[in-house]
């Protein structure tokens, strides 16, 4: 069985595969310079037996401790990608080891719905990338994801309460937590659909719009700009990378 770990600022998704076939995912905190012990609790329930583990990550005070877990526990040298693989993409970001290597895989994933192709990551951070038809990665834009957005909104005010993420069906609020709520979720469906429309004035050709992360869903149900959503992009990335080592 092999495990695929996609290791974020917030969380870290899991991906148990019988080679490239996902059988069974779930997804707990990237809590910084987790022990051992907090690895044994969250993991050893969940995993039976490993033979190879393949790990993308931003947050190398997650991913170190986590590939010393693997590897007393199931024997298990973990491959950690990062900028040095071939991912089939001319990286055009500067320096090109500073981008995100979660940016990266998804957008060497969203190659095989064709080029060229814009890549929305929608989770803690909102991430919205393009790559031409010469399979040149360009860049793209970093934003704050939905929690973040309203998080920081309670963090920063003292009167303004604490509000679940969810959609309102009307724009205009009637109460102050409608008001939020209604701000938070259609100003970040309006974000989106804004950077979307922006990064295609800069790509030359038609591209085709994949999103992934955990506020894909929601949000490309309510907006014509996202064309195809595909919420385990990178894990299964990740597989097809361990088959191919």
């Amino acid at each position: 069985m092999l495990l695929a770990v996609d290791i974020g600022n917030s969380f870290a998704k899991f991906g148990i595969f019988d080679g490239t076939t996902l059988l069974e995912k779930f997804t707990i905190s990237s809590i910084r310079n987790a022990d051992a012990s907090f690895f044994q609790n969250e993991l050893a329930p969940r995993l039976h037996f490993l033979d190879s583990a393949v790990i993308s990550s931003v947050v190398p005070e997650f991913d170190e401790p986590l590939s010393k877990f693997l590897n007393a526990t199931f024997d298990v040298e973990a491959i950690r990608v990062d900028s040095t693989f071939d991912l089939g993409l001319t990286i055009c970001y500067e320096p090109s080891t500073a981008v995100g290597i979660d940016r990266i895989v998804a957008a060497s994933a969203a190659l095989k719905y064709g080029t060229p192709v814009i890549i929305c990551d929608l989770g803690t951070a909102t991430t919205i990338d393009a790559v031409d038809s010469d399979k040149n990665y360009l860049g793209g834009t970093i934003a704050p994801g939905m929690n973040t957005m309203a998080s920081s909104l309670r963090e920063k005010t003292s009167k303004l309460p604490e509000i679940s993420i969810e959609r309102t069906k009307n724009i205009i609020g009637n109460t102050t937590e409608l008001s939020i709520r209604s701000g938070v979720f259609w100003g970040y469906v309006s974000l989106v659909e804004g950077l979307i429309a922006r990064i295609r004035t800069e790509v030359t050709g038609s591209p085709k719009v994949i999103a992934t992360g955990g506020f894909a869903e929601i949000i490309a149900a309510e907006t014509r700009s996202i064309d195809i959503v595909e919420t385990d992009l990178i894990l299964r990335r990740l597989a097809e990378l361990n088959e191919r080592l």
